[in-house]
């Protein structure tokens, strides 16, 4: 038996795909599960912290999303066959590392 998040996970049951992760700072635009540990885009309105894009196990974050540039947030991200890409509200693409959340390279401007 292990414990989950609070919740109570016996062997051969399904741990759910979506678990309640609570926000940081402001409320979740979009979660993503990523093995054991969630990919969580907060809402940029109003957001003062760190970056609004980390990765957490719901009881510790992991990384914050390096930023591009020290006045822009994300708006957005895509993970897809290992590649994670977030938006910025500045309209830049960058390519971000998953293991650690640093930019990687940009990728494009929209």
């Amino acid at each position: 038996m292990s414990k989950v998040w609070g919740l109570l996970i016996l062997a051969g049951e399904k741990i759910p795909d979506r678990m309640h992760i609570q926000p940081i700072y402001t409320r979740i635009q979009k979660q993503l599960p990523l093995g054991d540990e969630y990919l969580v885009l907060e809402d940029h309105y109003r957001f003062n912290g760190r970056s609004n894009l980390y990765l957490t196990n719901g009881n510790f974050v992991t990384w914050f999303a390096e930023l591009p540039s020290p006045d822009d947030l994300f708006v957005g991200f895509e993970y897809k066959y290992d590649r994670l890409l977030a938006f910025t509200e500045k309209g830049l693409c960058v390519r971000l590392s998953p293991t650690n959340g640093k930019v990687l390279e940009n990728v494009k401007e929209r």
